[in-house]
């Protein structure tokens, strides 16, 4: 159990157009929970960040067994895995809040057919705001458009049906989009 933040939030939401290099997690911080996230980053190679100088281009990562004392010693912990890199933060840094109080209004979001539990748009306005670097206010932009969206609302993670009827109202908007008759005047 997770909820995703930052960059990869707004990605899957569908949110602005900005490129992001890390997924960051805030998982439910339950020893069983953070003992089964460790297990899957393992099997994904996961190696602990000890040193990140991104203005020379150096990272250093060291192997180290993932568990629920590891994740609790180190609230917030940068991975490398072969997948890409992934942070683990115990609280949404800027805001401090932890699973529970993001999984009150997270959503289930569809992407390449899977539900991921994504916050709420008003919490990653809430994080984008605290965090106010330049990037995130871009960021601002996209997500204050789209809770204005009607498609879009603030809501408790809705059920299934809920989530079918705005995923097909998504859908049915992009191929509105698309339509190639649509500047045209054309009606069908």
């Amino acid at each position: 159990e997770y909820i995703l933040i930052g960059g990869g939030a707004l990605l899957v939401s569908g949110i602005g157009s900005r490129q992001t290099y890390d997924l960051d997690l805030v998982p439910h911080g339950v020893n069983d929970n953070l003992d089964r996230l460790g297990q899957v980053l393992m099997q994904l190679d996961a190696r602990i960040v000890t040193l990140w100088d991104a203005e020379h281009g150096e990272l250093h990562a060291e192997a180290a067994p993932l568990d629920a004392e590891v994740f609790n010693r180190n609230p917030t912990l940068h991975l490398v895995t072969a997948e890409g890199r992934v942070d683990v933060l115990l609280r949404a840094p800027e805001i401090q809040a932890d699973f529970m109080e993001l999984a009150q209004t997270a959503d289930a979001v569809p992407y390449r057919g899977i539900d991921v539990a994504v916050a709420s748009i008003p919490d990653l306005i809430r994080m984008k705001e605290a965090a106010g670097r330049p990037k995130d206010l871009e960021d601002l932009v996209g997500l204050r458009a789209s809770l204005a969206a009607p498609e879009v609302e603030p809501r408790a993670v809705r059920p299934p049906a809920a989530r079918r009827r705005q995923s097909e109202r998504r859908r049915e908007d992009e191929a509105r989009r698309r339509d190639p008759r649509r500047d045209r005047g054309v009606q069908s």
